[in-house]
């Protein structure tokens, strides 16, 4: 059975989905593994999977909604380890998870809430998918 069929993701959003420009998939990707990893887990590969999860939830959701699903996915205390098993809720696949647009909505808010640090991340981490080029470059932490 194919993964999408037990994700319950309906063929006409997949067909909209395979449209997505790679580029954009990319540029989420990248902005994740920028936000969410941390320097032992920067080995994270782009799946199939999690590129059709993410061109799924581009289509569902827009690009600029996911955008600030990632970066707001940041200021949650809850998903960033402050709560009662100290572990990370940051994957991407539960940020952008199809069907469920109040979790898309929430971290949205969030990146509201804290729009001045979430515009400086988005500066510092997002990729213009059109051109696949960087908008600002940050140095590694030493």
């Amino acid at each position: 059975m194919p993964t999408a069929k037990r994700r319950n993701i309906p063929d006409s959003v997949l067909e909209q989905a395979a449209t997505v420009p790679p580029g954009a998939v990319t540029a989420l990707w990248e902005l994740w593994k920028a936000i969410h990893t941390s320097k032992r887990g920067k080995g994270h590969q782009l799946s199939s999977r999690r590129a059709e999860d993410i061109s799924v939830a581009v289509v569902a959701f827009g690009f600029e909604a996911c955008v600030r699903a990632i970066i707001g996915a940041y200021f949650s205390p809850f998903h960033m380890g402050d709560n009662p098993a100290l572990k990370r809720y940051t994957n991407i696949e539960l940020i952008l998870r199809y069907g469920e647009k109040w979790r898309v909505a929430k971290f949205g808010k969030l990146y509201l809430e804290n729009k001045q640090d979430a515009e400086e991340l988005r500066g510092q981490h997002l990729v213009d998918y059109r051109n696949l080029t960087v908008v600002e470059e940050v140095a590694e932490e030493k």
